[in-house]
């Protein structure tokens, strides 16, 4: 229909603009497809990857300091957070989870590392608006976007959260949405099985 329209259009002007808009247009068609096809090759890619031992602390607190941005704190409780995994894929989770979390915080996100129950806990909670209770198990289907939205967080396809649960189910661990009892917002809890240290 653009090009049609292009061709029918003897204004200079006029079409300038249709050019400008037909040629945004396929870059977002482009990145669309892309979008898609990474997320179609990443149970591929996680079926083929070999896991091994790796340290969260250090992938959280490399992620927050590469993050640069004075809303983010990041808390530490306990001494030994390793599991069975993959650096990239542990990257790329919760650096999905953090981007997110700045999106739609208003001044704060926190991100929380403990331990609990033979498991590693990793917690991004945020000042934002907060998800709904009747939307929380949507937002980790691809493609879903939430009723209210700020402009920032219109930016994407709603793919990042899909791949948090999916790397979160590789790495046999779960991970939950509810509100956050501290800062009000969005609270995410990524549970990841404890690698305890042998004897």
């Amino acid at each position: 229909m653009g090009l049609d329209t292009l061709c029918d259009t003897e204004d200079e002007t006029l079409r300038t603009k249709y050019e400008l808009r037909i040629n945004q247009n396929l870059d977002d068609m482009e990145a669309l497809i892309n979008a898609l096809l990474n997320f179609a090759r990443l149970q591929h890619s996680l079926n083929d990857t070999e896991k091994s031992l790796v340290n969260v602390q250090t992938v959280v607190s490399q992620l927050c300091t590469k993050a640069n941005d004075p809303r983010l704190l990041l808390f530490i409780e306990g001494d030994e957070h390793s599991v069975v995994g993959h650096e990239y894929y542990l990257s790329l989770l919760f650096s999905n989870l953090v981007t997110n979390a700045l999106k739609h915080c208003n001044e704060k996100v926190h991100v929380t590392l403990s331990q609990a129950n033979s498991a590693v806990l990793v917690s991004v909670e945020d000042d934002g608006t907060g998800i709904a209770a009747s939307e929380a198990e949507k937002i980790f289907k691809p493609f879903v976007r939430l009723a209210k939205q700020t402009a920032a967080s219109k930016e994407g396809f709603g793919i990042g959260l899909a791949l948090v649960e999916r790397i979160t189910l590789w790495l046999q661990g779960d991970v939950n949405v509810d509100t956050s009892e501290q800062l009000g917002g969005a609270h995410f809890v990524v549970t990841l099985p404890l690698l305890k240290p042998s004897r």
